[in-house]
């Protein structure tokens, strides 16, 4: 009797044994499952790195909601939300881009401008900041293809050529910059450049040059300062030869961002930042997550050369994510 208890004992404990080491070393699925992502974003690289800062801060408050971003190159938004394959899409055009048919649900979350600009070392930089360029003029610059001084510009008798610079048709801040001229980004006429970058540092090689790039580029994001050799070439609306107070090109980013939020800076040359979708998200984490951006987001988008929402158009999305 005493050695079938002790069998039976015996038993019973390789049997907890056992158990406790397949415990330890099974898989860990039910780990894995709860940090699997949450939720898929997906778009270009124009809007990517303003996407990317926040998931970063987001994640650091809120460890239970990951994110996921995946770089794609689509035709169209709508064609890339009708593809599926993630849960939102970034959406950096113009909103009159977005097929009137699509019926797609549609939420700004920030504003990015575009900037003409020119070297700080042009020989006749004082004479621009006094006069600027009225909109004829760059019209006129940008799609003529006969090559201009900055004497005819200035008036003046000089005749040093202007070179000008554009970006890549498929970059959206050509598009931005061909809407506010009133034509079409395959008529624009320049050197092509690749990206924002490659402006910059063409312009600074080049005292003559003039171009156009997203104000982010146009400053030095840690201190808000103007990027070294570049000067934001302000355009006198008015045509009125000078340059007025409200026409002004200020020194500080943060003053910049708001003269663009006060709306005096053109809005043609400003576009929406948002994020796109088949129909209105149900996903709790991801409405807490948009709802986020709408709040806290706004100062890191600013932070990072980007232009927050107005309050009124902050009422509106919060209101959009709110609604059933």
């Amino acid at each position: 009797m005493k050695t079938l208890k002790s069998v039976l004992i015996s038993a019973l404990i390789f049997c907890i044994l056992t158990f406790a080491w397949a415990q330890q070393n099974k898989p860990k699925k039910e780990v894995r499952a709860e940090k699997e992502t949450a939720f898929v974003i997906s778009g270009n690289s124009i809007m990517a790195p303003l996407i990317a800062l926040w998931q970063d801060a987001y994640l650091k408050q809120f460890e239970s909601a990951p994110i996921q971003l995946i770089e794609s190159h689509h035709a169209s938004v709508a064609d890339a939300v009708a593809q599926g394959g993630a849960d939102m899409f970034m959406f950096s055009g113009m909103e009159q881009s977005l097929p009137e048919d699509a019926n797609l649900w549609q939420m700004k979350v920030a504003r990015e401008a575009v900037v003409p600009v020119f070297s700080s070392s042009n020989p006749f930089a004082e004479a621009i900041r006094e006069k600027g360029l009225t909109p004829d003029q760059l019209i006129q610059l940008f799609t003529s293809e006969t090559q201009l001084t900055w004497g005819a510009l200035l008036d003046s008798d000089n005749s040093t050529p202007i070179n000008v610079y554009i970006l890549d048709p498929h970059n959206g801040a050509a598009q931005v910059w061909a809407n506010f001229l009133f034509t079409k980004v395959d008529k624009l006429i320049g050197k092509v450049l690749a990206g924002d970058e490659e402006m910059i540092a063409m312009l600074r090689n080049d005292p003559m040059a003039i171009g156009f790039c997203n104000l982010k580029y146009a400053y030095d994001l840690p201190v808000g300062d103007p990027a070294a050799g570049i000067s934001i070439l302000p355009i006198d609306l008015n045509v009125n030869q000078r340059i007025d107070y409200t026409e002004r090109i200020p020194d500080k980013l943060k003053e910049m961002q708001r003269v663009i939020w006060l709306g005096s800076y053109p809005s043609n040359l400003c576009r929406p930042l948002s994020l796109i979708a088949a129909k209105k998200p149900d996903d709790e984490k991801l409405l807490h997550f948009l709802s986020w951006i709408l709040n806290g987001g706004q100062a890191m988008a600013c932070d990072n050369g980007y232009c927050r929402l107005r309050k009124s158009e902050l009422i509106i999305q919060q209101n959009c994510l709110s609604q059933d």
